[in-house]
């Protein structure tokens, strides 16, 4: 973690003053700007911007890697068995196993839609088993409708919340500037495609809320001055995170890791006790959390150590290497990044931000470690996606197997934003980066988070141009009879006045620090000095 000892603030108990030179981190654990009352004025005004604007589109539950994911979930649900026979002819997704369909993915989020496939039968009184499974039957989609809305909301809005929300916790701590942590938080929700991917059940956007909750987790188990009761709650929620990102994404694995090594080299000068107790906790934790993955292997192939990915049908390419994956290729690379076709900074370019943030991060003492473990995991998975046979994605929406490393970038964004002078030409910038994000964040995911692999530029020749014409998947819009146009009107003065309010007291919050503030920037002040420096 981030430590400045060198940068201690000046206490003044009528008015804490922030006195860490320009361009530098704040102190890890000092904020004057925000105390509890603030902090949850700002938590929740975060909270309704980032869930209005997940909540509001809507994607199709006919997409093969979407509907295989419910298929599975419902069969579980109505049958006990995760053979989808039936509904095989109805995705070209799917794995082969002793004669039966099955999921050909890690079952992460199918384990987790086993409660919305049951309500819905439950409420409905019926099963998808007794309706014709055909996209052309009109009460079987609606039933797959149904699932995924329940999903979506369940499980998918709550995790990237969560996920944004910890992103938030740890840029405002590292950095002391509620401002730069929630352009940070509502970047990585609405500024990427994990707007888009978050309604339509796919694996990228929760395996990225669950790799940063574990971070966050990581990171503040690591704070000197924490409880030895919350570290150790936080390693046990570090050790969850992990277990269920790995049960949803099989190649969070890596980052999971690099995590664990930032961990043991982070806490190289607590007792070993301590370090022994904390690794214990995220260890034993993650087992208990990979026993719901070992349960589905275990029914599924008869032992808890397989995979569907090994029985795939109908792509070959997972033949090669280790499951598709050989090795990283420069022009993979190039194309997953700065390619119009699939160049994650055409639909993102804040994320370059991060990444310059994070780079002039690694020059500063204080902040090398976080700067480092952020880096590590971003490249980390642009390496995975440039190794991957089918590193496009399909019409996916940017490269969608390097969504995960999307918050960690975000904390550069949050680290730049901080070093900018207020009203100077960097923050205007980076606002400026983060509008067009956005904007295309919402294209994306209002109109289809896929567009046809053949489309060359689908920027700038599908989403864009369907969003001009408000060709639009809204909630409101299916549910009444309100026109797009109108639902889009809605959503752009709902979000206007929830964002002008979290902007007010997120000035609030910096021009007026309240007097419990001033006491807690009093005791952390004091703490300095005896705080362990991870770096």
């Amino acid at each position: 973690m981030a430590h400045f000892p060198e940068h201690q603030p000046e206490h003044r108990p009528e008015h804490p003053v922030d006195r860490t030179p320009k361009g530098a981190a704040a102190p890890n654990g000092w904020s004057p700007q925000i105390d509890h009352g603030s902090g949850r004025r700002i938590v929740g005004l975060l909270t309704l911007v980032v869930v209005i604007a997940l909540s509001w589109f809507h994607a199709h539950p006919a997409n093969p890697n979407t509907s295989v994911r419910l298929f599975t979930a419902i069969a579980l649900v109505e049958t006990g068995s995760p053979h989808i026979d039936s509904y095989a002819h109805l995705t070209i997704d799917k794995a082969e196993y002793e004669g039966h369909y099955i999921l050909d993915k890690a079952p992460g989020i199918t384990i987790l839609a086993l409660p919305a496939a049951a309500m819905v039968s439950w409420v409905k009184g019926s099963t998808a088993a007794q309706m014709m499974p055909d996209w052309a039957n009109g009460p079987f989609l609606t039933h797959l409708w149904q699932v995924l809305a329940v999903t979506v909301f369940t499980v998918m809005i709550p995790l990237t919340l969560a996920g944004s929300l910890a992103l938030f916790a740890v840029c405002r701590d590292a950095f002391g500037d509620p401002r730069g942590a929630a352009l940070a938080a509502i970047g990585f929700a609405l500024g990427t495609p994990v707007w888009g991917w978050t309604e339509s059940a796919f694996g990228h956007a929760p395996a990225a809320a669950l790799l940063i909750l574990g971070f966050a987790a990581v990171y503040f188990a690591l704070r000197p001055e924490m409880s030895l009761r919350r570290r150790y709650l936080l390693a046990i929620g570090a050790g969850l995170a992990f277990a269920a990102g790995f049960s949803i994404e099989h190649t969070f694995a890596l980052p999971a890791l690099a995590i664990g090594g930032y961990a043991v080299v982070a806490s190289h000068r607590q007792p070993w006790g301590h370090r022994f107790g904390l690794g214990a906790m995220v260890v034993g934790a993650g087992l208990l959390g990979l026993l719901p993955l070992g349960l589905y292997n275990a029914t599924t192939f008869g032992t808890p150590f397989a995979v569907g990915y090994g029985n795939v049908v109908g792509f070959e390419g997972m033949d090669q290497g280790f499951l598709g994956l050989t090795y990283p290729k420069a022009g993979v690379l190039a194309a997953i990044t700065i390619g119009p076709a699939k160049g994650i900074l055409w639909y993102s370019p804040l994320l370059l931000v991060g990444a310059v943030g994070l780079a002039r991060l690694v020059i500063q003492p204080g902040a090398r470690s976080l700067a480092l473990i952020s880096l590590s995991v971003a490249v980390i998975y642009w390496l995975l996606n440039a190794s991957y046979f089918y590193w496009d994605g399909g019409g996916g929406a940017g490269a969608r197997h390097i969504v995960p490393a999307f918050p960690f970038l975000m904390i550069g964004v949050a680290a730049a934003f901080t070093q900018c002078a207020p009203g100077g030409t960097g923050r205007s910038l980076i606002r400026m980066a983060f509008l067009y994000s956005v904007a295309v964040g919402a294209a994306v995911a209002a109109i289809n988070p896929f567009a046809s692999a053949a489309l060359s530029f689908p920027v700038y020749d599908y989403f864009i141009p369907r969003m001009a014409r408000l060709m639009v998947n809204s909630r409101l819009s299916g549910a009444t009879e309100m026109s797009s146009a109108d639902s889009i009107g809605l959503l752009l003065l709902t979000l206007s006045a929830t964002g002008r309010a979290l902007i007010s007291a997120l000035d609030w919050a910096g021009r007026w620090p309240s007097p419990r503030a001033s006491r807690g920037a009093a005791q952390r002040a004091r703490k300095v000095d005896t705080a362990l420096a991870f770096s």
